[in-house]
This record gives structure tokens, sequence and C-alpha cells, in this order.
């Protein structure tokens, strides 16, 4: 047992030293833990971090679906084209005729930003060399790519555009 000035706890787990953690005060004697004491949350404050978590880091919101608000209908005009990035993937988030699109960002060659290529109607070309993928399926359109790249779920509400999982 551990009492105040007695130093560390020796013996414990491994046979290691153990400083005390913290403390609980029963009555007038000291009883010393050697773990951290973490007390339940009110549950107005698990409403609260729910709600929290339902945005993710960089401020993009995860609707109840599991799609996830990347950009604004007006951030991109018809025939344009930006990379966006949901958690850690970039993706390419495209506008075709007023409809949007979004594969992955990422050529599968040898790993151009498709973005930085060109849109021309519904077909990508990677500025690298010159792979070109359909921005609606995310289908190999012409060499030197031989896989597609990842093609998402894409959904409007009101002027949010939300990507989901990955089509099949």
């Amino acid at each position: 047992m551990f009492s105040p000035g007695m130093g560390p706890v020796t013996g414990g787990c491994f046979g290691k030293s153990t400083e005390p953690k913290g403390s609980l005060e029963m009555s007038s004697t000291p009883v010393h833990l050697l773990w951290p004491v973490h007390p339940l949350p009110a549950p107005h404050l698990v409403l609260e971090l729910a709600a929290q978590l339902s945005t993710l880091a960089g401020g993009q919101t995860v609707a109840d679906s599991g799609f996830v608000k990347v950009a604004e209908t007006e951030e991109l005009s018809p025939g344009q084209m930006r990379s966006v990035t949901l958690g850690r993937e970039r993706l390419l988030l495209a506008n075709v005729d007023g409809s949007f699109y979004v594969i992955s960002d990422t050529c599968t060659h040898m790993a151009g930003t498709l973005s930085a290529g060109d849109l021309d109607g519904e077909q990508v070309r990677c500025p690298l060399h010159g792979a070109t993928f359909n921005v609606m399926t995310g289908e190999v359109i012409d060499l030197p790519a031989r896989t597609a790249v990842s093609a998402r779920e894409v959904r409007i509400s009101g002027n949010d555009i939300l990507v989901g999982p990955t089509r099949s």
C-alpha cells in the first residue's frame, strides 16, 4: 500500500515501479490509485459529443446516410473540375452539364493528379502521360492506364454536394 512520502510502489505488474496516478479521499485517510480515474460524462455531454463527431476534421459534415459534404453546387460551373478531400483520400469532383460526379483524383498509371489535367465533356485526361478516364464511371478510355479509378456515389442536398461510398 502506498502512503504519502513512501515513494513508488514496487513489485507491481512485471515487477516495475509504478508512480501513483491519482488519489481518492475517504474520510481522513488518502487512498492512492495506480490508474487514472475517468468519471462518466453527463448525458447532455454525450449528446453534444455525438453532434461534434458528425463533423469531420476540415469541417466536412456527415449526413445520416453516410454521405459527406465536400463542396457546394455554386462552387463549380458546368465543365469545371477540382480536387476535394474526403478524410485522407483525394477525389476529383466534376460538373458535367450540371450533374456532379466524383472519382479518385489519382491516375492508376503513374499516380498523376487527374484534377490538374483537362476535362472535356465526361472525359478527364491525366497531365502526366495522357491516360483518359470517364468521370461518370471511372472507366479507362485511353491508355497508358489499364485500370479504372474508383467512382463514388454523389447526392445533392439543397446546395450541398454529398459524396458517399464507392460505387460497385
